[in-house]
């Protein structure tokens, strides 16, 4: 599927781009990752069972880096008029983030360099085209 924009031909993963953002109420230009990315932070901080063998660095990083940025930073997108923001977490709880939080995390550039250490720079590629694979596969799904 192909749609027309002032002479170029838009992709279908920039059709399907807009379309996730016009259900979600979001504004295009804005990455949804970075506020996923800040929420699992947030989230992890306040697990009861959390436990030091988690990877928690990976986890925060395939979530920024699930639409092939945060490599080893995010662009950043600062929210016009940010607003906070309700993140339901896969135990079933809820964590509040401000969309703020858009902006550059500096924290990624090092956790990314400590990530291909642990997991080689081949192994940590791997890891994210998983979860971009599984992201598509969602999003095709519509869900």
């Amino acid at each position: 599927m192909a749609a027309q924009r002032r002479g170029s031909v838009w992709s279908s993963r920039h059709v399907g781009r807009l379309r996730a953002a016009r259900l979600a109420h979001w504004d295009i230009q804005l990455r949804h990752e970075a506020l996923s990315a800040a929420a699992v932070q947030a989230w992890l901080t306040t697990r009861p069972d959390h436990t030091a063998g988690q990877d928690e660095e990976l986890l925060i990083h395939l979530v920024a880096a699930h639409h092939g940025h945060a490599r080893p930073l995010l662009p950043p997108v600062p929210h016009p008029d940010p607003l906070d923001v309700e993140c339901a977490m896969p135990d079933g709880t809820h964590v509040t983030v401000n969309s703020a939080t858009m902006g550059v995390d500096w924290d990624g550039p090092d956790r990314f360099a400590r990530l291909n250490q642990q997991y080689g720079p081949w192994g940590l590629a791997m890891l994210e085209s998983l979860v971009r694979f599984a992201d598509m596969a969602c999003s095709e799904e519509g869900n």
